[in-house]
């Protein structure tokens, strides 16, 4: 396997997943060249008609067209201000941390009795050294010395950036990720705790609850996962054509998957895995609820989403963790040099457990997406 780590993709350059298309995969002989049929009704779930911008002839009283519009820019300076030039000097020489600015001859002087100065005088006093101040400590995490090489001269400085000097692997991971989400421990001993001790670890995402009505519902036969049988199986990495049921003895067939998800159907669903640091979100495009077709597009749409460059590099991502998903990448993609170009995929976060095996009803309404290891 090559040392180099694998190309990352703008997740913004994936399109929302559209119903009233086939699937984006290429026909198999289960369905042969055909497309799944498209929603009885595609003009219902929409969300009205936009709002039309606001013509550039239509003027509100305040501006009235017999009137000069507001001038724009910058405007010159005002005579009651009184011009003060700015402080020039050269770069202080000795240390590549600190850029100090020496106050011009004739032009500009720090007066005797500024807060910097007073302040300097306090750091410099015998007593204040002893006290709170160590010879040996840098005045600045980017220093090498104890002091600043012109702080005789002046007090006007300025060190390198700090948020600059914060390495990729310090910051936190984007808000889409769930926060709940840990890939520095097991999930299920995170959930736990979580759960006992009520502490939301980051608060990245805004709240997403799913239906409060779905601790009524009951999921669908295809779907619903059974500890004690396989009712279901599908490979993530895969078009979700090949999924199989254990209930019908034959082929799945584009109808089978017009079924509801759920009954009493709902309109919006919404998914996740312990594995997974996303919510999958399924709404229904027909005035019922989201069916068998709707969920599995979803979550083949989510899969499918190319990763950014923070969900790689982040605080919760270590090395370990990054070489575990670059190898699902190297065997999702195989010798597919086109595919291999796209990136890393949401699923290669799932490693090896890219098995569904049906769907369980979890807390707050969300369904809980039951993977193993293939």
């Amino acid at each position: 396997m090559s040392d180099e780590p694998p190309p990352l993709v703008d997740p913004y350059a994936a399109r929302h997943p559209n119903y009233n298309a086939g699937w984006p995969v290429h026909g198999t002989p289960m369905f042969g060249a055909g497309q799944f049929p498209a929603p009885a009704h595609p003009e219902w779930g929409g969300f009205g008609t936009p709002w039309a911008a606001p013509s550039a002839g239509v003027l509100t009283p305040m501006f009235p067209m017999t009137q000069q519009m507001p001038p724009t820019g910058w405007t010159g300076a005002s005579p009651a201000v009184t011009q003060v030039p700015i402080p020039t000097g050269t770069v202080a020489q000795g240390n590549d941390d600190w850029v100090h600015v020496q106050p011009a001859a004739g032009n500009w002087e720090d007066p005797k009795d500024s807060f910097p100065s007073r302040v300097a005088a306090m750091m410099s006093s015998p007593s204040r050294s002893l006290s709170r101040r160590s010879s040996s400590r840098p005045r600045s995490p980017f220093s090498t010395d104890s002091s600043s090489p012109s702080s005789r001269s002046s007090d006007l400085t300025r060190s390198r950036s700090w948020t600059s000097s914060v390495s990729e692997n310090d910051k936190r991971p984007p808000r889409e990720w769930r926060s709940d989400f840990s890939m520095s421990r097991s999930p299920r001993i995170g959930a736990a705790i979580g759960s006992l001790l009520h502490l939301s670890p980051r608060p990245r995402s805004a709240t997403r609850r799913g239906s409060l009505s779905s601790s009524k519902v009951a999921l669908n036969p295809y779907i619903r996962y059974s500890s004690s049988r396989t009712t279901m199986f599908l490979d993530l990495r895969e078009s979700p054509e090949r999924v199989r049921f254990l209930e019908l003895p034959r082929e799945v067939c584009e109808w089978d998957l017009m079924r509801y998800a759920c009954e009493p159907p709902l309109p919006v669903m919404v998914f996740y895995s312990p594995y997974f640091p996303w919510y999958v979100e399924a709404r229904t495009q027909n005035p019922v609820g989201v069916t068998l077709y709707e969920m599995f597009m979803a979550i083949w749409q989510a899969m499918m989403t190319p990763i950014s460059h923070e969900d790689y590099y982040n605080n919760e991502m270590d090395q370990e963790a990054r070489e575990d998903i670059a190898i699902a990448w190297a065997r999702r993609c195989g010798n597919n040099q086109e595919e291999r170009n796209k990136g890393i995929r949401r699923v290669d976060f799932l490693m090896e457990r890219v098995g569904l095996e049906g769907v369980t009803k979890g807390k707050d309404g969300y369904f809980e997406l039951k993977v193993k290891k293939v």
